[in-house]
């Protein structure tokens, strides 16, 4: 009986794990179609997107690029990341076919000649659908791109109109030479084209481009995922391809930003808020973000330079104007500014006091002088009570320095690590369930096996 009992309990707890994975690799690996999923929004290729090598302090080969998207796809990405309840407001917007939408990137590369059978562009049908789960990744498991594809990433910061990325990196031996599971960089160039040396010890590779005789070109689109928690399907939407960008011998080059390049920011809708901060009120603005401004951004933002936009407001009546300390990346939509700032220790200003405000752009590029785009028109409105709490100000949001993040990140509601959807945890807990009911259910059969063998013993006793 004991050996039936063991078996029946290897049996069920291999049932369990065999059900549990079952579960597990249904969620990360959901069925995937690239039809286009209906979109709340237009989608567009990548635009005013710019490639350069200046100030890009990383491999010799490291390229830096920057893009930016359309309003309207900043917009509803902001509203959707504040929403709280992504299928909620993606019903808001008619959408039911799916839960959750990201946006991610994929840029393509070529040097010297975008038509050559090995340097040339290195898109492929791989990239367009993802069977085991992985854009790029064709049945077999093989990555039918290399290190210096980007072909799944993710958007730094689906929030901001403008992104920027470090491209063509060092690497490793294996991503240089390749292997069973992913085509290496060496299969995508031509040996007149570089010079390597491999460090077998540390397994890095040294690789270097001549950029005076050779050229870069590169060119970006925009992948939606769409994802439904309940079937599990995900589909992708792709963008037309970008324009073609070049860095290097045919390429033209970036000229830094002059104050012409920067009009003065455009500011409207001008609200004292709910929130407070510090004891203080919060107003809300909306930036309106014209084409030349992003375009300018992206000049900017390939360089790892600087480009913000800057606050200050004052008493009406009064002639000193005071900075909110508001240091926000520039992006479509709504900023707010916190007024603590506006009061000197041991001051106050009435609730009903008129405020003035106002903006402009400051600009910070490596080996050129800072400068300022003029003024934004001044916007006024009626404050509640301004007070010094003679407490250390702690500073906002975006203050002094632009928040980073990624506005598609959503983690595991156990253990807040693991991504979504389904973290890894709910199957580790699913399986420590299975196997807890697996033991329950034995210990009855062996309690009730004691119990009938006790008792027909007493029977046979008495008889």
């Amino acid at each position: 009986m004991k050996n039936n009992v063991k078996k029946l309990c290897v049996v069920m707890i291999t049932v369990a794990l065999i059900v549990t994975l079952g579960l597990y690799f249904a969620a990360v690996s959901p069925i995937t179609a690239s039809a286009n999923a209906a979109l709340p929004f237009t989608l567009t290729a990548p635009s005013n997107v710019v490639l350069t090598k200046e100030n890009i302090a990383d491999s010799s080969t490291t390229l830096g690029m920057a893009y930016s998207m359309s309003n309207e796809i900043n917009e509803f990405f902001v509203a959707y990341d504040e929403s709280g309840d992504s299928a909620s407001y993606l019903a808001s917007q008619g959408i039911t076919a799916y839960d959750e939408i990201f946006m991610g990137i994929q840029i393509d590369w070529a040097l010297d000649d975008v038509n050559d059978e090995i340097s040339g562009w290195h898109y492929n049908e791989f990239w367009d659908d993802a069977p085991l789960g992985s854009l790029g990744q064709d049945e077999d498991g093989k990555y039918q791109c290399s290190e210096w594809d980007v072909v799944d990433c993710g958007v730094p910061d689906a929030k901001q109109i403008v992104n920027d990325i470090w491209l063509y990196r060092g690497m490793n031996i294996g991503q240089w030479q390749g292997d069973e599971s992913r085509v290496g960089v060496s299969e995508q160039l031509r040996p007149s084209q570089y010079t390597v040396i491999i460090n077998n010890e540390d397994e890095d590779v040294d690789l270097s481009i001549n950029w005076n005789e050779h050229t870069m070109y590169s060119r970006i689109r925009f992948v939606i995922t769409t994802f439904n928690n309940d079937t599990f399907v995900r589909e992708y939407t792709f963008s037309d391809w970008s324009t073609i960008v070049a860095y290097g011998k045919d390429a033209a080059n970036l000229e830094p930003l002059t104050p012409e390049d920067v009009p003065a920011p455009v500011i409207t809708g001008l609200r004292l808020t709910d929130e407070i901060f510090n004891d203080n009120p919060v107003v809300a603005f909306t930036l309106t973000v014209p084409e030349e401004i992003t375009s300018a951004k992206s000049r900017i933002a390939a360089k790892n330079d600087t480009l913000r936009i800057e606050v200050e407001a004052r008493r009406k009546g009064t002639t000193e104007w005071k900075d909110l300390h508001l240091a926000d990346d520039i992006t479509t939509g709504e900023h707010k500014a916190y007024l603590v700032y506006l009061v000197e220790p041991g001051q106050t200003f009435p609730a009903g006091t008129e405020i003035e405000m106002r903006a402009r752009y400051y600009c910070a590029q490596s080996e050129q002088e800072d400068f300022y785009s003029s003024y934004s028109k001044t916007i006024g409105f009626g404050s509640d009570e301004i007070t010094d709490t003679s407490s250390p100000v702690v500073d906002g949001p975006g203050s002094p320095a632009v928040e980073e993040g990624n506005g598609a990140g959503h983690k595991c509601k156990i253990c807040h690590i693991c991504p979504e959807p389904l973290g890894l945890c709910i199957f580790i807990w699913i399986l420590i369930i299975i196997v807890v009911i697996t033991i329950v259910v034995v210990v009855i059969i062996i309690t009730k096996k004691k119990k009938d063998k006790k008792e027909n013993k007493k029977e046979s006793e008495e008889k």
